[in-house]
């Protein structure tokens, strides 16, 4: 797990989610968690080593509360110019999450293991279906 209830509950702290129940809260905690792993997977090892790199726990909360306020308080937002709650979160969510596997930014926690990306592997796309010329072969040799 990467959080806890405590660390939702505090985003949505301005809405109130005293009537949401404990187990409803860790369904969205599992869902975002889960969405996580999915896009860590094609960078890191999971799972990843305790204690949660401080970027893991936000990106989480920012994502379980977005779904919780999604669900229970879409209809918050006032005006059709006023950016929902939920909204705010899920693209700070994914945004950051974006940025943690394309520039590696848990690489150099301590415990962290970043797998072979294929990108990194050259090799030839095609196999080469012609005779080398004999000045080709001279350069080579040279």
């Amino acid at each position: 797990m990467y959080i806890t209830e405590d660390d939702v509950r505090s985003l949505c702290n301005k809405i109130g989610t005293n009537q949401i129940s404990p187990e409803e809260v860790q369904k969205f905690i599992v869902k975002a968690e889960a969405r996580i792993d999915a896009v860590l997977a094609t960078r890191y090892i999971l799972p990843l080593p305790s204690p949660t790199p401080p970027l893991i726990i936000s990106v989480a909360s920012d994502f379980a509360a977005s779904f919780i306020i999604d669900k229970y308080y879409a209809d918050l937002a006032r005006s059709k110019e006023q950016t929902p709650l939920a909204d705010v979160y899920f693209k700070r969510a994914e945004s950051d999450l974006k940025n943690i596997v394309m520039n590696g930014l848990l690489d150099r926690y301590q415990g962290v293991i970043t797998i072979n990306r294929p990108e990194n592997i050259q090799t030839p796309c095609m196999k080469k279906t012609r005779k080398r010329s004999d000045m080709e072969e001279a350069l080579t040799k040279w």
